[in-house]
């Protein structure tokens, strides 16, 4: 699931990305209680991130995605059961 956001991030043009993240940015401030607009705002501002990190490259895109993936095995291992 990762890797199909960090494509799509990388992929779309970094004005288009912006101007949806303006646009749920404003929706969010007319309706701040709106858990729908909370989380369309919230995907905007990871598009943004991940657009500016990866410099829309989608090779860069795949490889964070994957050192992302890394990371999480890696802190999965120190997860305890919960007992």
């Amino acid at each position: 699931m990762h890797e199909l956001m960090f494509a799509l991030a990388a992929m779309l043009p970094k004005e288009k990305i912006l101007e949806d993240l303006k646009d749920a940015l404003q929706d969010y401030m007319l309706f701040p209680d709106d858990k729908e607009k909370e989380s369309n705002l919230q995907m905007n501002m990871a598009l943004v991130t991940i657009h500016l990190r990866t410099k829309g490259s989608i090779n860069e895109a795949m490889s964070l995605a994957k050192d992302m993936e890394d990371k999480e095995k890696k802190l999965s291992l120190f997860e305890t059961s919960g007992n």
